[in-house]
C-alpha cells in the first residue's frame, strides 16, 4: 500500500539522502542478490512516498565550516526549517536534526539508535525505534 503522504528526508550527508530518496527502492537485482540489509530496506522504503530538496546545494555545516557567504548555509536552512515544522522529527546520532527540534513544537520525536560513543545523551527507552516500538506502534 502506497502512503501518499510525502515524507521529507534530509541528513548531513547528500550521498544518504541521494541514496534513500533516489537509488534504494531502484535495484536491477533480485532480492535473492540483495544483502538481508538492502532487502529490508527496500521493503520499508516502497510503500513510502520520499521527498528531498535539491541535491546539488552542499550541506554546510553551521558549527564546522564558518566563515562561508551566506548562501552556502541556504541548503542547512531548508532542512532546518522544514523540520522545525514537521509533525513528527526521527534523527540519528550525529544531531543533524536536534536544533530543528528544540525550535520545533513537536511532542513527535523518534532516535532511531542509540548513541554508543562519545557525549552520552539520556535517551528515553520508549522514543527509540526499536523493533518493539514499532510493533506497538502499528
Amino acid at each position: 500500500k502506497q502512503i501518499n503522504e510525502p515524507i521529507y528526508f534530509f541528513a548531513d550527508s547528500t550521498d544518504l539522502v541521494d541514496y534513500m530518496v533516489h537509488n534504494a527502492t531502484k535495484t536491477t537485482s533480485t532480492k535473492q542478490q540483495l544483502s538481508k540489509a538492502e532487502a529490508n530496506a527496500m521493503n520499508v522504503l516502497k510503500p513510502l512516498r520520499l521527498i528531498t530538496r535539491d541535491l546539488s546545494m552542499e550541506n554546510t555545516h553551521i558549527d564546522k565550516q564558518k566563515g562561508r557567504d551566506p548562501d552556502a548555509y541556504y541548503a542547512t536552512f531548508i532542512d532546518l526549517i522544514l523540520a522545525a515544522q514537521a509533525r513528527c522529527v526521527t534523527h540519528g546520532i550525529g544531531n543533524y536534526a536536534r536544533f530543528a527540534i528544540k525550535l520545533s513544537s513537536t511532542k513527535c520525536v523518534l532516535q532511531h539508535r542509540a548513541e554508543l560513543w562519545g557525549e552520552q545523551h539520556v535517551v528515553d527507552p520508549d522514543k527509540m525505534c526499536t523493533d518493539q516500538y514499532l510493533t506497538n506502534h502499528e
